[in-house]
Parts: structure tokens; C-alpha cells; sequence
């Protein structure tokens, strides 16, 4: 018993009995959650949406998105050559061709990645199936070959020349939420991103 009385008629309390019940009770429980029926909180599609902003928020440096206007360029299926030089996020693939890459903040905590390896300042590759990646910092990376596809966020500016197939394809391109265009057959400069304005002087 929990309760009990003693010879003078005053309730007390047994604490062991009471500790006894206690232990019984939370090993009742853990036979009853053994395998617990899981129900998503969230649907799917709300999962995988908090998931993308979550690594989203990883891959960006933090603090720079806020004082560094974010615009962004897309390359699908280029043929020809490609330079861009800029500051932010890279990620590319080559099919077949070169691909050069210069880090421009080598002290910097970010270092290039081609085919999932960290290299050095500069680093060059002729192949096939060659993967990079510029996980921040200011870069210059001269791609030319064929089949390659290139996404960066950040500010920069990219040459583009594209090189025709034989039926006159050169891959597309766009800047920010433009509408995609071919890849120029002449070299043509474009702008992405707004970049940081340098403060004004004081006058004296």
C-alpha cells in the first residue's frame, strides 16, 4: 500500500511502495511505445521544401547574401567556351573538354573541388565526365569542350562563345529569371548579380 496508517490513526505515506509503483508504471509504458505507430508531422512535399531551404542556408557563406546582392547564371548542354569571373557558388559538369580554374582568395576557408577533390589555387583538366564545384570566395574558371553545364549565384561576369554542332546548336543560357537564349556564335559579355557599391568618401 501507498498510503497506511500508524497506531495514532495518522496517514503516511510509504515512499518505497510509492517508488515500486512509479518503476512499474514507466515499464508498463515502454511495452506500450516499444514500436510506436510514426505519423509525419509535416506532408512530403513540406518536408522536402523545409529540407532545400535548410541546405540552401548551408551553402551560403554566412553574412554574405546579406551585404552581397545574390543574381545568378545558368548554362545548360554549352558548346564552345565559357569564362566567368565573379564571386559566390559555382557548380559545373564538362562532358568532354578543359577546364581551368584560379581561386582568387586562396587564405579564404574555401577551396575548389573537381571531382570531389579539394585542389590548390590553380588548378587545369582536360577529360571527360569532369565535375567542379566553388563552394564561395572569388574565382576565374575557363571552361571549353562540349556538353558542359554550369549554375553560379553570386556577381560576376561571363564570356560566352558558344561553338555550333552540326545543326547549329550551341547549348542555352540565362541570367537571373530571364527567359533562356542560345549561346552566342561571338564572344558576348554578360552581367549577373549587383555588386557591392564602394563606400563614399568623406569630404574634408
Amino acid at each position: 500500500m501507498i498510503l497506511a496508517s500508524d497506531a495514532a490513526g495518522c496517514v503516511r505515506i510509504d515512499h518505497g511502495a510509492l517508488r515500486g509503483w512509479m518503476v512499474t508504471l514507466h515499464f508498463l509504458y515502454a511495452r506500450l511505445t516499444l514500436n510506436p505507430w510514426a505519423v509525419p508531422i509535416l506532408p512530403a512535399r513540406m518536408r522536402l521544401a523545409l529540407l532545400v531551404i535548410c541546405v540552401l542556408a548551408l551553402a551560403v557563406p554566412a553574412g554574405w547574401s546579406v551585404t552581397r546582392p545574390s543574381g545568378s547564371l545558368s548554362i545548360e548542354d554549352g558548346r564552345g567556351a565559357v569564362m566567368l569571373k565573379g564571386r559566390g557558388i559555382v557548380i559545373g559538369r564538362l562532358e568532354k573538354g578543359t577546364v581551368e580554374i584560379v581561386d582568387l582568395t586562396p587564405v579564404d576557408q574555401w577551396s575548389p573541388r573537381v571531382n570531389g577533390v579539394p585542389r590548390g589555387r590553380t588548378f587545369g583538366i582536360r577529360s571527360r565526365d569532369v565535375n567542379f564545384y566553388i563552394p564561395g570566395g572569388r574565382y576565374r574558371i575557363t571552361v571549353e569542350g562540349e556538353g558542359f553545364s554550369i549554375s553560379a549565384r553570386g556577381q560576376g561576369t561571363a564570356t560566352l562563345d558558344g561553338a555550333p554542332d552540326p545543326v547549329g546548336t550551341t547549348g542555352t543560357f540565362s541570367v537571373g529569371d530571364s527567359q533562356t537564349a542560345p549561346l552566342p556564335v561571338t564572344p558576348e559579355q554578360v552581367v549577373f548579380g549587383t555588386p557591392t557599391s564602394a563606400p563614399a568618401k568623406a569630404t574634408p
